[in-house]
């Protein structure tokens, strides 16, 4: 399957890694990255010079990691071989030697040497679009996006200012917003600021009504919604974190609600910490003990187990609903295919 570019780096970096393969992909731009796009059967060394021949362009991420990266430097020498375009994105400020100082010592860089690199990312989106003629989503889309948002919460906000009545509902509901939003478009750090401060209002009114079952759905979302933060900056680990507290709190609720959503979100939140789970095992296999490694699989085998459970019970308890009996074969099927069963 023929990708736009291929994503070399060295795995300390994989955080930046995923969140310039995100960014890129909003901008259209299909990106190639080892171990996600190595397929099922396939080993790392058939699979690399195979997606660098089928790529367009190269995109190698340059810190003191990379450049002493045995891997790494085969693949910028397989990428010259195949006569692909280059571009260095440069997150620290080394010298270079062996096969990088010769490959990119007449190639023009990007620097993103301090955080936040995303304008640094989105710049490189750019490039890659007028280069690969990919027409960008990036600046001109997101900015049209940003002109409408604004619209929208113009009004939103007139309406708040003229409601007498208590509108706390209204300003966490508001944060949510802009935080989906922001989240949509890669801006993580204003996205987590606005849960942040949606989370401290529904907190405090869940704290005074316990039992509320609206505060407590949008009290997970939230939850929710950091780890999708999270996960999107390439941080699989603290997602998971999320997605288990969420988890925790629904299922300490479960006998107060027996609504089908309440059950469907639940199925939600194990599924998604399953996958992380999975993740983060693929990851860091080698640097796990075998002990731990056997724990971390029983969980991970527990949250997707639980998940299929929870969309088989609601299949049961409505047989004439179509989309619950889709939605729990469309699970099965996935997690069968990454050898978990009932």
């Amino acid at each position: 399957m023929s990708h736009d570019v291929f994503i070399s780096y060295s795995s300390t970096d994989k955080n930046i890694a995923n969140a310039m393969v995100h960014i890129l992909e909003e901008s259209k731009i299909k990106c190639w990255i080892a171990p996600r796009d190595i397929e099922s059967g396939q080993s790392w060394p058939a699979s690399i010079p195979r997606a660098i021949a089928n790529s367009k362009a190269m995109v190698i991420i340059t810190s003191e990691k990379s450049s002493q990266s045995d891997e790494v430097n085969r693949e910028l020498t397989l990428a010259a071989r195949y006569g692909k375009k280059i571009h260095p994105f440069r997150i620290e400020d080394v010298s270079l030697l062996g096969e990088m100082e010769y490959f990119l010592c007449n190639v023009h860089w990007i620097d993103a040497l301090t955080e936040p690199r995303e304008n640094q990312i989105k710049e490189l989106a750019l490039r890659l679009g007028k280069e690969l003629d990919i027409e960008s989503q990036d600046l001109s889309n997101h900015k049209q996006k940003s002109v409408e948002f604004d619209k929208v919460i113009d009004v939103y906000e007139k309406i708040q200012s003229e409601n007498i009545q208590d509108n706390s509902r209204d300003h966490y509901v508001l944060n949510l917003a802009k935080g989906d939003f922001n989240l949509s478009i890669s801006r993580f750090q204003e996205a987590d600021d606005e849960y942040n401060n949606g989370f401290d209002i529904i907190n405090s009114l869940l704290k005074r009504d316990p039992t509320n079952y609206i505060y407590l759905l949008d009290y997970v979302y939230f939850v929710m919604r950091f780890g999708d933060v999270y996960v999107k900056k390439g941080n699989i680990y603290a997602g998971n974190r999320c997605y288990v507290r969420a988890i925790e709190k629904l299922e300490s609720n479960l006998n107060m609600v027996s609504s089908i959503d309440y059950k469907r979100i639940l199925s939600e939140h194990y599924l998604k910490s399953g996958l992380c789970q999975l993740e983060n095992i693929s990851v860091s296999k080698a640097n796990i003990s075998e002990s731990n490694l056997d724990i971390l699989n029983s969980l991970n085998n527990y949250y997707l187990r639980r998940a299929l459970e929870l969309k088989k019970e609601l299949c049961v308890e409505n047989p004439s609903n179509l989309e619950l009996a889709k939605d729990f074969l469309e699970t099965q099927n996935k997690l069968m295919f990454k050898g978990i069963t009932e």
